[in-house]
């Protein structure tokens, strides 16, 4: 197979995101500035602006590629195969090994930070990603197809089961600067958000 070489203005625009990046991981949205983002990246003001317009246009890109490379960390095929517990707890487990990169928690801290400044801005970042099905989601629509779970309202249930999970693994790390959980904190967290969720939901 033939791999395609990029173009010089693609590995530009990929240096131009990865500078922005790091410009807002040090600095945060309101002060970084575009002038330190091309030298970041090392390319010229005018190329920055030639890929994109504003700091705004960069903050909407940063947070969809977040939102994306979540998805795709957390992606899982629903099997018929496996018992749904042995499935949550794989998607969970997932979820967690996540939240527990440093970079992914700094740069949610960012990202969540601007959502409060820009009401306006977040707005059009939420709808986006609102209009892009989480990978549970996907699952779950598997799941409840094959009769191995019965839910009326799968988005709902999606945040349910995500919300147990985040109330212990992926807020307080966000909000009060914790420590990731310990591996016996993520199996407790695990096997009780499954316990209350099929609870509900088990057919």
């Amino acid at each position: 197979m033939t791999i395609k070489k990029k173009s010089v203005s693609e590995l530009k625009r990929e240096a131009i995101v990865e500078a922005s990046i790091e410009e807002f991981l040090e600095k945060g949205f309101q002060k970084a500035n575009m002038d330190a983002i091309a030298q970041r990246a090392n390319v010229s003001k005018r190329t920055v602006y030639n890929h994109f317009s504003s700091k705004d246009e960069l903050f909407k890109l940063i947070t969809l590629q977040t939102w994306e490379q979540g998805k795709a960390a957390t992606h899982y095929p629903f099997n018929p195969e496996l018992s749904v517990e042995v499935q949550l707890a794989d998607i969970a487990q997932m979820e967690l090994e996540l939240w527990r990169a440093p970079r992914f928690i700094d740069l949610s801290r960012v990202l969540f930070g601007e959502f409060f400044h820009q009401s306006e801005l977040s707005s059009d970042v939420m709808d986006n990603i609102a209009a892009s099905n989480s990978s549970l989601n996907d699952w779950m629509i598997e799941a409840v197809s094959a009769g191995a779970l019965n839910v009326d309202d799968i988005p709902r249930a999606c945040k349910q089961f995500t919300a147990l999970l985040k109330a212990f693994g992926y807020w307080p790390q966000l909000m009060l600067r914790a420590q990731a959980p310990s591996e016996d904190e993520e199996r407790s967290i695990i096997e009780s958000a499954i316990g209350m969720f099929l609870n509900t939901y088990r057919v």
